[in-house]
């Protein structure tokens, strides 16, 4: 149940924070907005982990377990990589990708935030839906 919790927090607030730009999680902690960013994609990551280890029913559950664990890995990653791509002097931290990881996490990232934001709102309406 916990995960389940933390799972849509966290697919929630990634989503939110990829798709809009204006808001801003880390208003909240002033000074601390590197951090904060890094602790919040790091933990939508180890959750997406964990809804694969921890299942909600033994079956296999498309909605209620698959999805939400894929969006939280993805989301997160992405999250990561946005916090360590955005710096005030470009030419000091530059991370170098493949071409396909370039365009689905840096240029794809608002889409990212869509999905992430659907995906929490269907596992929080549907937690044990099948989809097959």
């Amino acid at each position: 149940m916990q995960f389940y919790f933390l799972s849509v927090l966290f697919n929630l607030l990634v989503g939110i924070s990829l798709t809009f730009s204006g808001f801003k999680v880390t208003n909240l902690f002033p000074g601390k907005e590197k951090v904060v960013k890094l602790v919040i994609g790091i933990a939508a990551v180890f959750t997406g982990v964990m809804k694969f280890i921890f299942v909600i029913q033994p079956d296999w559950v498309v909605l209620g377990d698959f999805l939400p664990a894929v969006a939280g890995i993805v989301g997160g990653v992405c999250y990561i990589i946005d916090c360590c791509s955005e710096n005030k002097d470009p030419e000091t931290t530059t991370i170098k990708m493949n071409s396909f990881f370039e365009k689905l996490f840096v240029k794809g990232k608002k889409y990212i935030g869509i999905v992430c934001i659907a995906v929490a709102i269907v596992h929080f309406i549907f937690p044990t839906m099948r989809i097959i």
